[in-house]
């Protein structure tokens, strides 16, 4: 696993209140290591499941070839959008 860039893009993690916020991701030996300041407990996690104005996602295996979205929930979807965060 490595990111191509700076610090890997596109996670976001959630709690019990299922709102997902962006979080820091970390490679850490072959595991991945997210953490959000407003999330205290995590619940679920999710890479590129949002709306991005260009291509960020920045995670890739060994071989060159780049993750693909995921989530790590089953919640119902929702036609709601939620708040993008501002950089």
């Amino acid at each position: 696993m490595e990111a191509k860039g700076e610090a890997l893009a596109g996670f976001t993690l959630c709690g019990e209140d299922r709102v997902f916020h962006p979080a820091k991701a970390v490679i850490t030996g072959d595991t991945v290591v997210l953490t959000a300041d407003k999330v205290a407990k995590a619940e679920a996690a999710r890479l590129g499941w949002g709306n991005f104005a260009k291509p960020e996602l920045n995670f890739f295996n060994k071989t060159g070839l780049p993750a693909v979205p995921f989530r790590t929930d089953d919640f119902p979807p929702t036609t709601q959008d939620s708040p993008m965060p501002k950089k």
